[in-house]
């Protein structure tokens, strides 16, 4: 089992992916006027709780990622459809 009291930010939220090795993932807010909140993950199987945790900050990246790229890629478009005189 893993237990970790994170700095946390109300805009930011968490994308985990339950793999078949974790039996219980979740977390709570210590108190609405502290920036911290407690996530604690247990896997079963003698697997370090570390793995998903690893696994499911690297897909949380991806995924920003994509959304970054795309967001990008949608100002892209909307800027070039400026430069373009009207008809």
């Amino acid at each position: 089992m893993l237990a970790l009291l994170l700095k946390y930010k109300p805009h930011v939220s968490v994308l985990f992916s339950v793999s078949v090795d974790v039996e219980f993932c979740g977390y709570s807010i210590t108190h609405p006027s502290e920036s911290k909140i407690n996530f604690r993950i247990q896997t079963r199987g003698g697997v370090p709780a570390s793995e998903p945790l690893r696994a499911g900050l690297t897909q949380l990246n991806d995924v920003c990622q994509h959304v970054l790229n795309t967001f990008q890629a949608r100002v892209d478009e909307f800027k070039g459809r400026q430069d373009q005189p009207m008809e």
